[in-house]
């Protein structure tokens, strides 16, 4: 769609894409202007965005997308897992005390936390040493 968008408005209108940049890798070099993300782990976001527009991409991009890919695949299917998952990761992160800010409509099982902190954990060497972004 980013293609046929590009070609209908004559370069006048430009994309963003949703879920999480799950098409990221994809859309980066198509025209896209950015992507809907979620803010727990905003600097990979960032690191993604300026390794995929690169004209070689380095392994290191690959590596950290992957990563990314594997998580965001788990936490896209519904609104309220997305919304709990980021908030479980600004607690790990220590940017909130508690993960619970209002119950959502379903409540993910304990078994989507376990593989979301393994996926969150494979992140890690992408985070900024602990330190949170935007917060100063």
């Amino acid at each position: 769609m980013v293609d046929q968008i590009n070609a209908a408005s004559g370069g006048r209108l430009r994309c963003l894409i949703g879920q999480g940049g799950l098409g990221l890798a994809d859309c980066r070099k198509r025209g896209i202007d950015g992507l809907m993300p979620g803010i727990a782990v905003a600097e990979v976001y960032r690191k993604l965005w300026d390794g995929l527009a690169a004209e070689e991409i380095s392994d290191e991009t690959w590596d950290a997308h992957d990563r990314m890919v594997a998580m965001m695949s788990h936490t896209v299917p519904s609104i309220d897992m997305w919304v709990a998952s980021e908030k479980h990761m600004l607690a790990w992160r220590g940017v909130i005390d508690r993960k619970v800010m209002r119950a959502p409509s379903s409540q993910p099982e304990t078994g989507f936390f376990t593989y979301l902190r393994q996926c969150f954990e494979r992140l890690k060497p992408y985070l900024n040493k602990g330190e949170t972004p935007w917060v100063q």
